[in-house]
C-alpha cells in the first residue's frame, strides 16, 4: 500500500475528506463539499472540451458518427439499457416476454403498465425508461406491474379513465 493510499484510508476512517485530508467528508462520499465541487467542475470541463474537439466525451476517442458519442460507447449504452430492460421484463412477464393481453412479443413495442394506475405520477418522481428500471430493481421488483404492448396499454388507460 502506498503512503498516499494509507493516508487516504486514515482520513476516511476519521470521517475526513479522502482528497484534502482536512475537512469533514460529505455523507456517503469520500470527499468534502469543496473537493467534490472541484471534481465535478473538472469533469464538466473535460466533457465539454471533448465535445468541442469532436471527440466522444466518454472515451475521448474520435467519433465517426454525427452523434455525441462514438459507435463503441453508443453500443455499450444500448447493451446496458437492454440488460436492465430484460431483468424487469422477465420479472413481470408470465409466459415469456410478451403482452399480458395479446400475443405481441416485439420488445420494441412492449411497456411496463401500472396495474392500478398512477404511472404518470410515478414517472415524475422516478423517471422513465432505464431510470424506471433501476428504480424497480432497487425496490426489489415489487408487485403491481405488468407488461403490455403500447396498444393494449393505451386501451387500459382509456378503460380506466371512464
Amino acid at each position: 500500500m502506498t503512503a498516499r493510499t494509507e493516508r487516504r484510508n486514515v482520513a476516511l476512517a476519521k470521517n475526513l475528506c479522502g482528497r484534502c485530508y482536512h475537512k469533514p467528508r460529505l455523507p456517503n462520499l469520500t470527499t468534502c463539499y469543496e473537493c467534490h465541487r472541484k471534481q465535478n467542475i473538472k469533469s464538466l470541463e473535460c466533457y465539454f472540451l471533448a465535445i468541442a474537439n469532436g471527440l466522444c466525451p466518454k472515451c475521448k476517442k474520435e467519433k465517426t458518427t454525427g452523434k455525441k458519442h462514438c459507435e463503441v460507447c453508443l453500443r455499450k449504452q444500448k447493451e446496458y439499457r437492454y440488460k436492465y430492460k430484460l431483468i424487469v421484463f422477465n420479472r413481470y412477464s408470465k409466459d415469456g416476454i410478451k403482452c399480458a393481453r395479446c400475443p405481441v412479443v416485439d420488445m420494441r413495442v412492449l411497456d411496463i403498465d401500472h396495474i392500478h394506475g398512477g404511472g404518470t405520477k410515478q414517472r415524475k418522481t422516478t423517471g422513465s425508461g432505464t431510470q424506471f428500471y433501476h428504480y424497480l430493481i432497487k425496490a426489489g421488483l415489487p408487485d403491481g406491474y405488468q407488461i403490455l404492448c403500447r396498444n393494449c396499454n393505451w386501451l387500459a388507460h382509456l378503460e380506466n379513465a371512464t
